[in-house]
């Protein structure tokens, strides 16, 4: 079997009226790791989507993608949830689900990639010893060198050497700073280093012992200085492996590496498949193959004989071919994709749109970007749930790719809540390093942006809300305020600031009209605040204080707060029902909302809720059900479309 960069297995429950698939990159946690090569046949697979596709009316592809740390097993029970709701709501004939499982990498412990596998799980004590073994040359020396004099000078500080015989103390010094010093090389198969390093740790062991018992000259106060030296030495390299060990940035890395560009080849092979499907069955309708095998010189056998490769081979030996092309590409009704992205999962969907999108296009460089992708493909709709990507990406500070790729879906869905541990703490905290923000509301990440409930950065107020406080919050009598004016970052009642707090003081909005390029990203997207949502989940029964934090109904939570979170989140997973980054799947509103909004787009969800009225009426509905589970819902500017149409 040849290489590929995924591989595509059904989903438990697979039927042919809505096709489901796994589709997992072949790409390993770690490089010096043996990819893991598709047990099935992928051409098949996708000649199975294809043909399904290129016979359906109204053909889409749903794409969900899980997001950082996430255990391959977690991804899939997810993705074959949401398959099962999506059998349930989708005409028959019309979707494909795909459930893309990028190398993430769980910091306790990484499954194998595959059942059976001759793989063995990675738990968190082979990823320590992984983190020392591939320490570099430098960080290696200073961490052996700093941890066994730093175990020395605190022992001398401690017992008084003169009290003892000198050449015990020292004897004592150099056996352990050889013996501790080649275990550390070993353990950091840092052999290599021997035998300058526990040499130069035993000169300089010996000679800090002999200081602190022969020297006249207040050495207690020296070895607290050399002390301090070894453990700030020692804490540098501790704070990296911390880091590598929340494996963040390895993600991160993976998800723009791997991720991105295995999610990119796997919809150019599907465009290509859907392409030739077309190609083959209108050369069979039009009767053309006696012309075309005459044109090229083979026969009807050949042609028969020839696998789907041969035959395109042959056929690019046609003069016609390329009015034909061209036929099948104007007749090929455009197929819907759609993006479920969650956390850093949001990072590979945008990413994907962004090189999926051609900067050539004159559209594009006009601003106002056609939803079509490739040849059979267009941009539908996108769900970003707790997405782990800058607020830059929707603020109108400057023109960039990246918000020209967002504008050709035709419809954008943020979930967000305040306390979202995952993208506050470790999100906001890993990017410090690396994202270009001077200040430290322009390193929050989408995910943090939240409704409105301060006037400005001045105002101070606590109060509870109250239930009008929920629901949709930017429809007043009938008419939308933008979204942007009602959105904000929270840190304390004291540190917040809204969308236009943020903006550079001579940024001028345009809003002239209602034309998609000229309107900020931010008012394409549609929010669902979800920080004091309260629902059953989805086991039966099962009803939670909150789904992703405890909705205490407050202005904004505080330190003791966030301490309950991380209490309840890391400690009680699961006893109390709360998932700070995760739970908007498993609240049975949140996750009837990401389905529908991803399968059917919003006029289909508003049918769900509530069909055979009118726009308002539908609306009217949505709001009362999210005022009922304590979610505030910021309306898109593009909702205005649907309202001046009396639709």
């Amino acid at each position: 079997m040849t290489d590929s960069a995924f591989s595509i297995d059904p989903i438990q429950g697979f039927t042919e009226d809505l096709l489901g698939y796994y589709v997992t990159s072949t790409a390993s946690i770690n490089v010096e790791d043996e990819p893991t090569y598709p047990n099935t046949s992928v051409e098949e697979s996708l000649r199975e989507m294809a043909r399904y596709l290129a016979e359906s009316d109204n053909p889409q592809i749903v794409v969900s993608i899980h997001g950082y740390g996430t255990k391959r097993s977690d991804a899939k029970e997810r993705f074959r949830i949401i398959h099962k709701y999506a059998t349930s709501i989708c005409q028959p004939k019309s979707s494909v689900f795909l459930g893309y499982c990028w190398p993430s990498e769980n910091p306790m412990k990484d499954e194998p990639d595959r059942e059976p596998s001759n793989q063995k799980a990675i738990a968190f004590k082979d990823k320590l010893g992984y983190a020392l073994k591939s320490l570099p040359t430098l960080l290696t020396g200073i961490f052996s060198s700093a941890l066994v004099l730093g175990i020395i000078t605190t022992v001398l500080i401690l017992v008084q050497p003169r009290t003892f015989s000198a050449l015990a103390v020292l004897l004592s010094i150099g056996i352990f700073a050889i013996f501790a010093t080649l275990v550390l090389l070993k353990l950091g198969d840092a052999i290599p280093l021997l035998p300058r390093l526990p040499l130069w740790v035993l000169f300089l062991g010996l000679l800090i012992g002999a200081v602190a018992i022969y020297s006249p000259v207040i050495p207690q106060t020296l070895l607290v200085l050399l002390l301090i030296l070894f453990v700030a030495s020692l804490a540098i390299v501790l704070a990296l492996i911390a880091l590598r060990l929340a494996t963040y940035l390895r993600d991160n890395y993976r998800a723009t590496n791997y991720g991105v560009l295995d999610l990119v080849e796997l919809l150019r092979q599907l465009d290509q498949a859907v392409f030739e499907t077309k190609l083959f069955d209108l050369i069979e309708t039009k009767n053309l193959t006696e012309d075309l095998l005459n044109e090229i010189g083979e026969t009807k056998e050949a042609w028969q004989a020839a696998d789907r490769a041969k035959r395109m081979a042959l056929w690019k030996k046609a003069n016609q071919k390329a009015e034909i092309e061209q036929e099948i590409i104007n007749q090929i009704p455009k197929i819907k994709l759609n993006f479920i992205g969650h956390s850093m999962g949001c990072m590979v969907v945008t990413n994907t749109i962004r090189i999926l999108s051609d900067v050539f296009d004159p559209n594009s460089i006009q601003k106002n970007p056609s939803s079509e992708i490739g040849r059979v493909f267009s941009l539908g709709r996108l769900i970003l749930v707790a997405p782990d990507i800058p607020t830059e990406s929707i603020m109108p500070r400057r023109s960039n790719f990246l918000r020209s790729s967002l504008r050709r879906c035709e419809e954008a869905y943020v979930f967000s809540n305040e306390g979202d541990l995952a993208l506050r703490l470790a999100s906001t905290a890993a990017n410090y390093f690396s994202f270009p923000a001077r200040t430290r509301f322009s390193g929050y990440r989408l995910g943090n942006l939240t409704a409105r409930r301060f006037e400005n950065k001045d105002d101070r107020r606590v109060r509870k809300l109250e239930e009008q406080d929920y629901g949709i919050v930017n429809l007043k009598n009938g008419a939308l305020t933008k979204p942007y004016l009602e959105l904000e970052i929270r840190v304390s009642n004291q540190e917040h600031r809204n969308l236009t707090e943020l903006r550079p003081p001579n940024t001028v909005e345009k809003d002239k009209s209602n034309l998609v390029e000229d309107l900020p990203v931010a008012d394409l997207f549609t929010y669902f605040d979800c920080t004091d949502y309260t629902d059953f989940t989805l086991q039966e029964g099962s009803q939670s204080e909150g789904i992703v934090s405890y909705a205490l109904r407050k202005p904004v939570l505080n330190y003791w707060d966030y301490f309950r979170l991380i209490n309840a989140y890391f400690f009680k997973r699961g006893s109390e029902n709360i998932n700070v980054h995760g739970g908007y799947f498993y609240g049975k509103f949140s996750h009837q909302a990401i389905c529908e909004l991803a399968f059917l787009g919003f006029t289909g969800f508003l049918n769900n809720l509530r069909s055979g009225v009118s726009l308002n009426e539908q609306l009217s509905e949505l709001s009362t059900q999210a005022r009922k589970k304590h979610i505030q819902v910021v309306l898109s500017r593009r909702v205005e479309n649907l309202l001046n149409s009396g639709k």
